[in-house]
């Protein structure tokens, strides 16, 4: 694994353990961390299999599909996990209106997904 992806999946377990400590209190808090890991763990097999760095959420979600769209072993919750979870990371960063919050069973299993995902990944870089 080269350096750059390995600091990709640290940075996921990273955002997977503040999600799993902050998801009682604040679940929109831990949802947006699910996401990142997410991401950030797309963003590392990414670089693994292009040699370069989607920088944008939509950069990134796009071109994960597309690499992985031919992968048999893909589960249909993993393929747009990325773009489902981008919402709960827009509630957290801009969402004013309390009717809007993550409720905690929904962060629960954005963070179940995510750890999923990222050990997915894992596993292919």
């Amino acid at each position: 694994m080269s350096p750059e992806a390995l600091g990709g999946m640290v940075r996921a377990e990273r955002d997977l353990a503040v999600a799993a400590n902050v998801i009682d209190d604040l679940p929109d808090v831990a949802a947006r961390h699910a996401y990142m890991a997410a991401y950030r763990a797309a963003q590392a097999f990414l670089f693994e299999r292009t040699g370069r760095v989607a920088k944008t959420d939509r950069g990134v979600q796009s071109e994960f599909s597309r690499l992985v769209k031919d992968i048999p072993d893909l589960s249909a919750r993993f393929a747009s996990f990325l773009g489902r979870a981008y919402r709960y990371k827009e509630i957290a960063d801009y969402g004013a209106d309390p009717a809007r919050d993550i409720p905690p069973d929904q962060a629960r299993e954005a963070l179940a997904t995510a750890r999923a995902f990222v050990a997915w990944l894992r596993g292919l870089v």
